[in-house]
């Protein structure tokens, strides 16, 4: 699994894959969110997420939930 800078589970989120769709958030002007600030923001390729869900297959085979990584990915 590729991941890029840090990453944020939610609680909720805390039995969900966490498959890394953008990093940075697309937005990032909020006045009360400092979390991405450093981050400039990217989408993945299709090709990286469709090879961590190959490999999350291979390790997790029954997960049931899966959590959209970084900020706003729209």
């Amino acid at each position: 699994m590729k991941y890029t800078g840090l990453t944020y589970r939610p609680p909720f989120e805390a039995r969900s894959l966490l498959l890394q769709v953008t990093a940075g958030c697309s937005h990032n002007r909020c006045a009360f969110c400092t979390m991405y600030r450093e981050v400039p923001f990217a989408a993945e390729t299709m090709e990286q997420i469709e090879k961590d869900l190959r490999e999350a297959r291979e390790y997790v085979p029954n997960m049931t939930r899966v959590f959209l990584e970084n900020g706003d990915p729209r």
